[in-house]
């Protein structure tokens, strides 16, 4: 609670500082929308041009990660949110179960459409309220001390796609709608600055997506990755009830952050197998996966949590350069704390890892 106070007063002190001047503020993606909806409204496809316009935009290029495949989908996607012709695509999609994500994006992003008004006008007030220094001097308080200076200020690129953020090495990606209606703007984006200075910081790693062991890999960073910075806003979002994000995600990261310990307990006994069958890798990695979901982000926020209540933010800081020393500090923690602790097996399957991963 001390550490949110400190957060929510350095934000109103800060607020009105302004955006650094190597920051750039990218709504590319938002500016090219409105016409392609008014066309797809009256049913008009737009042009070979006009997409390539808008899906080149730093916001849609992120999410099609240089796929033509995924970039056909985000076309196709916008397309049947608003093109009369796709109704009964749409429909069967909007009257399914509320826990199917799509669901959430077409909800999303067609209410974005009747909002064009009022998110003009939050697209105003951001450019003139300037808030990246504080979001940047926020995730400063889980990075190790001088990083903001070290490293020049990430980019912020806006667009509509789903209600949700991401921050990584080129900057920070948010969905204009999302970031108006989440429960809190600052912590949210300030967690997503967070990741674009881990990024910058830590140690490299070698990696490949064609690794067998590429998916476990994956949950050890995840793990440290959002649990550190989910430090900086779900202890706002679980005292508020997560204003903006789809009711059954915040069910699911309450669920699993309030009931860790079982999915953990098989993660170590995959790990155990990996150990001793090391050519189970790729199969035990995706099943570890599935037993982490949300990104891991509600099991990494209760070891994060472990980890600060038994030996302090300072050293929870300390772990930003090498996932798994994160895990291997919270298991200290762990058994301190006299909590579920991984076993010495699934230790040794990941010190195994990790020689081979990090350089």
């Amino acid at each position: 609670m001390r550490k949110q106070i400190i957060i929510l007063f350095v934000f109103a002190i800060l607020n009105l500082q302004g955006l650094s001047q190597d920051t750039k503020a990218d709504f590319s993606a938002v500016d090219l929308f409105w016409p392609i909806v008014d066309k797809l409204k009256s049913d008009i496809d737009p042009s070979e041009d006009e997409w390539n316009k808008i899906l080149a935009t730093p916001y849609y290029k992120h999410y099609s990660y240089a796929s033509e495949k995924r970039r056909n989908g985000i076309k196709e996607f916008i397309m049947t949110a608003f093109m009369p012709g796709r109704k009964n695509r749409l429909d069967s999609i909007i009257n399914g179960p509320d826990d199917d994500y799509r669901k959430a994006m077409y909800l999303h992003i067609i209410q974005a459409e009747k909002e064009k008004a009022e998110l003009q006008l939050y697209q105003k007030r951001l450019l003139e309220s300037k808030f990246m220094d504080s979001l940047a001097t926020i995730a400063q308080l889980y990075l190790p001390k001088g990083t903001i200076m070290r490293v020049k200020r990430p980019n912020v690129i806006f667009g509509f796609y789903q209600p949700d953020a991401n921050g990584g090495i080129t900057g920070i990606i948010l969905d204009l709608k999302f970031s108006k209606d989440i429960y809190n703007f600052t912590l949210m984006a300030a967690h997503e600055v967070h990741h674009y200075y881990v990024e910058h910081i830590r140690r490299k790693m070698a990696r490949d997506e064609n690794d067998p062991a590429d998916g476990l890999i994956n949950a050890v960073i995840q793990l440290q990755f959002e649990g550190i910075a989910d430090q900086i806003d779900k202890e706002n979002m679980l005292a508020t009830g997560a204003k903006g994000i789809p009711p059954f995600l915040y069910n699911l990261f309450r669920t699993h952050y309030e009931n860790p310990v079982q999915n953990l307990v098989k993660v170590d006994s995959l790990l155990k197998i990996v150990y001793h069958n090391p050519e189970t890798v790729k199969s035990n990695g995706e099943l570890i996966r599935e037993l982490l979901p949300l990104g891991c982000h509600p099991h990494g926020y209760y070891m994060s949590q472990i980890i600060k209540t038994v030996y302090g933010t300072r050293e929870l800081i300390s772990t930003v350069y090498n996932p798994f020393d994160f895990i291997r500090l919270y298991n200290k923690a762990a058994q301190k704390k006299g909590v579920f602790s991984f076993s010495r097996e699934a230790l040794a399957c990941l010190d195994k890892l990790e020689k081979t991963v990090m350089q």
